[in-house]
């Protein structure tokens, strides 16, 4: 394992982030994220980027260039949404649609302290 796949594991786990989690964070696979880790494998740049962003560190930390830990954390790991298994609690037209957007958007504004109760 080369720098790279030391730094990405040692990062991931201090941040307790699974591999699903950072490859869903960073859009590339599971399998992609493990090869990393255990091979001398590069990620081709804009992959860096998009692993460093969601760790929240520099690309030149990753690559072994400083050892500082200076990028700010930008992306928060969201689980993705269960699917709906009641159909019947499904929007039936374009204005239940939109009812259910702004319930959805009014709930997550509140959650995040964005809006008053």
């Amino acid at each position: 394992m080369g720098e790279f796949g030391k730094r990405l594991r040692e990062v991931r786990q201090t941040r307790e982030i699974m591999q699903e989690q950072l490859a869903e964070m960073a859009d590339i696979s599971r399998v992609m994220i493990g090869r990393y880790e255990t091979t001398d494998q590069l990620p081709a740049l804009d992959t860096l980027v998009r692993i460093a962003d969601a760790l929240g560190v520099s690309a030149d930390y990753l690559l072994g260039r400083t050892d500082a830990l200076d990028a700010p954390l930008t992306v928060e790991y969201v689980p993705p949404s269960k699917p709906m298994k009641d159909k019947a609690s499904l929007p039936k037209d374009v204005s239940e649609l939109e009812a259910l957007i702004r319930k959805i958007a009014l709930e997550t504004l509140k959650e995040n302290h964005l809006l008053d109760d």
